[in-house]
């Protein structure tokens, strides 16, 4: 089983456990259970933006080579400031 030391602020960390034994009551393993849940309740959330952002991206990708009239050079360049904004923003 994996190993993840994090450092959060003490009010998070307050609270966190609060959650975790209210939830998982006051026993050994509750904040491994809280933690475990927490965590891969996140990664579905991001896995969900991010195809929700590919399909985002690939519509306006596709909008734009659709208006297109101009030389491919400047398509290419449009198109990757278009991607910087979109992704790396």
């Amino acid at each position: 089983m994996g190993e993840i030391k994090v450092s959060v602020p003490d009010e998070k960390e307050e609270k966190f456990r609060k959650a975790a034994m209210k939830v998982f009551g006051h026993k050994r393993g509750s904040l491994s259970k809280a933690a475990e849940k927490a965590l891969e309740e996140w990664a579905e959330k991001m896995a969900d933006e991010d195809i929700n952002r590919s399909e985002g991206l690939g519509t306006m990708l596709y909008s734009k080579l659709s208006e297109a009239d101009g030389p491919a050079v400047k398509l290419q360049e449009e198109m990757g400031e278009a991607y910087e904004d979109e992704v790396l923003d």
